[in-house]
């Protein structure tokens, strides 16, 4: 980017939608996030194209982090399985219920962290 300053072109929207899309498709939620709060920093207004590169390369991440964060959790396993299934990835929600039998994870059902005011 400094060098195309430095060359008196002006990153357009284009510009910077193609290395935020890049990024997220690499995986590297970081630079998603840095390259999209830099675009705007800089004065160039997101569009459509913007914010779906953003959302897509963080959700694409995220049952990684999930993972990472909390390996055991049978409610995130769940929350990934129901995404699966409403997506219509059946493969990935047989590997997410395959995976939770094999880590003998259980959901509790009705179970909720929310305290009932008494």
């Amino acid at each position: 980017m400094d060098k195309m300053e430095k060359l008196g072109i002006k990153p357009n929207v284009i510009t910077w939608n193609s290395l935020i899309s890049g990024f997220a498709q690499k995986g590297d939620d970081a630079m998603v996030s840095k390259m999209f709060e830099l675009m705007i920093s800089k004065g160039v207004e997101p569009d459509v194209i913007s914010w779906t590169s953003v959302i897509s390369g963080l959700v694409q991440n995220f049952p990684r982090h999930l993972a990472e964060l909390e390996p055991e959790n049978a409610g995130n396993n769940m929350l990934m399985s129901n995404l699966y299934a409403d997506a219509g990835s059946w493969e990935n929600v047989s590997r997410s219920k395959k995976m939770m039998k094999r880590k003998r994870l259980k959901n509790f059902p009705g179970c909720s962290w929310i305290e009932e005011a008494t």
